[in-house]
């Protein structure tokens, strides 16, 4: 009997990761995801960071190419995100409502990055966010590159920790439900393909990339509760 037990638990371990991931790409199958939880890695040495940049890279489209059955259009998608940091440098950060509305996915993370450290310094002070900031943010998520480029950047740079310390800001909750569609549906997808490839990360002994894809999760779950 305990060897059956045994047995059994080995057998419900290994099918977990296999579950969240099918359920994961279940949900994906008609939503792209955006978050890069590889994106925050650092090495001393450029030439390293270099390699495993590109590593982790193709690690990441493994995994995302599994989930959604190989669709090529998602595996391009990943490929984006994955390089979100590369990306958002050649953009340029909106100065208004309307340019943030306009901002492209690219454009979005710059303009994100600023808003980010704005929000942080903020909440790390104890203080409400410049309406000025405010303004842009809720112009930026209001629509789907708008978001998606925001939360490319809010989830997974390390640096933002003190956004997600109770309690969160009220301006970025009341920005992200003044525009239910995309962000719920983003944050919903962020926490599903995040789940997903932790536990993928785990089971092909990447610990480092794991723990990369729970922060993306737990920020996620922060701004959904």
């Amino acid at each position: 009997m305990e060897e059956r037990s045994r047995m059994w638990s080995g057998a419900r371990a290994r099918r977990s990761p296999l579950v969240a991931i099918v359920l994961a790409g279940a949900c994906l199958s008609h939503v792209l995801i955006c978050f890069a939880p590889w994106n925050h890695l650092r090495r001393p040495r450029a030439d390293l960071a270099l390699g495993a940049r590109s590593s982790d890279l193709e690690e990441e489209a493994k995994i995302r190419q599994s989930l959604e059955g190989g669709k090529s259009a998602s595996l391009r998608h990943g490929a984006v995100a994955a390089g979100a940091t590369k990306h958002g440098e050649q953009g340029a950060a909106a100065t208004t409502e309307d340019e943030a509305k306009a901002s492209s996915f690219e454009d979005a993370q710059v303009l994100g990055k600023k808003l980010g450290m704005v929000l942080a310094a903020s909440c790390a002070a104890g203080e409400p966010m410049p309406e000025e900031a405010v303004k842009l943010l809720r112009a930026l998520v209001s629509t789907t590159a708008g978001a998606r480029g925001w939360f490319v950047t809010l989830l997974t740079d390390p640096a933002f920790d003190a956004v997600f310390q109770s309690p969160v800001d009220e301006s970025l909750l009341d920005a992200i439900s003044a525009s239910p569609e995309p962000n719920i549906r983003l944050m919903t997808m962020n926490v599903a393909m995040s789940t997903a490839t932790e536990l993928a990360h785990l089971e092909r002994g990447n610990p480092d990339l794991a723990a990369a894809s729970r922060m993306t999760r737990d920020r996620s779950t922060v701004l959904l509760a």
